[in-house]
């Protein structure tokens, strides 16, 4: 059974609050069997190495944005766990 998100966790030096949770299930296109899963959308806050940095990174669906300002980060996620049911 896939995991539901958490509201609040720590994650490589970050604060994560999890503000939007949405559960859907669909029919995946590649082998027509049902899938479930979890959308989520974060904001976090934490400490890292440089003390100026602006990132926007995407990876399959995944994305993630953040600033570092004299090493403490803000930033926003939006992920995804899907899994066959």
């Amino acid at each position: 059974m896939i995991e539901t998100p958490k509201r609040f966790y720590i994650w490589n030096r970050r604060l994560y609050f999890t503000y939007k949770m949405k559960y859907s299930e669909a029919v995946a296109p590649y082998n027509n069997k049902m899938h479930h899963g979890w959308d989520e959308e974060s904001m976090f806050i934490g400490m890292s190495y440089p003390l100026f940095e602006i990132e926007n990174i995407y990876y399959d669906g995944h994305r993630c944005k953040y600033i570092t300002v004299f090493g403490v980060t803000f930033g926003w996620l939006s992920t995804y766990s899907w899994e066959e049911k």
